[in-house]
């Protein structure tokens, strides 16, 4: 069996408040916020750096989360914003929010392997255009995650909800890899 890594890169909590929120009055307590007004995105987008994390605070109650590495993260994240709402009066101290988790994206490194791209692709199993990107983009079947596998041992996973189905997902994505003699695996040098 394939040795894999799985890193957790980026999060995105979806959460829903119960109260409607005044979008200028935000804009203006959230030092360093951006609001944008327009069709594309109609709301405020709040990076907090120390967290890792942007916050986006969108008319109907909505607030997105998005690139913290742990859900904890992404909860404090929206749990600052939230306080600091309340603090400047802007939602009540009763103002409750819900959240769940979306999408989680991953890293995976496939220890001492290199993926045969161009045998995944003519056996249908993925698509690639090498002259756009370097990557193959796969799905499995019966899995909700999507996958970016590049040459040399190397996994992007999307459309998870936790790191235990991430972690399933590459299970089963190795497995057919192997199964389909599309993976090589070159020996470890040995510890002195």
């Amino acid at each position: 069996m394939l040795e894999s890594r799985v890193t957790i890169e980026n999060i995105v909590l979806s959460c829903n408040i119960s109260e409607e929120v005044d979008m200028e009055a935000a804009h203006m307590a959230l030092e360093g916020s951006t609001m944008n007004n327009g069709r594309r995105f109609p709301g405020i987008k709040y990076r907090m750096k120390d967290l890792g994390a942007t916050i986006m605070i969108f008319k109907g109650r909505n607030i997105v989360c998005t690139g913290a590495s742990t859900r904890s993260l992404a909860e404090k994240a929206v749990q600052n914003v939230i306080n600091s709402l309340r603090s400047k009066g802007i939602v009540s101290e009763k103002c409750e929010y819900t959240c769940s988790i979306q999408n989680m994206i991953g890293s995976i490194r496939v220890l001492n392997a290199e993926f045969d791209l161009e045998g995944l692709v003519e056996r249908g199993g993925a698509v690639m255009d090498k002259r756009r990107f370097p990557a193959a983009i796969m799905r499995i079947k019966d899995a909700k995650a999507t996958f970016l596998l590049f040459p040399k041992g190397r996994i992007v996973c999307s459309g998870v909800k936790s790191e235990e189905e991430m972690r399933e997902a590459v299970r089963r994505l190795l497995e057919f890899l192997e199964n389909e003699r599309l993976v090589s695996t070159t020996p470890r040098p040995s510890q002195p």
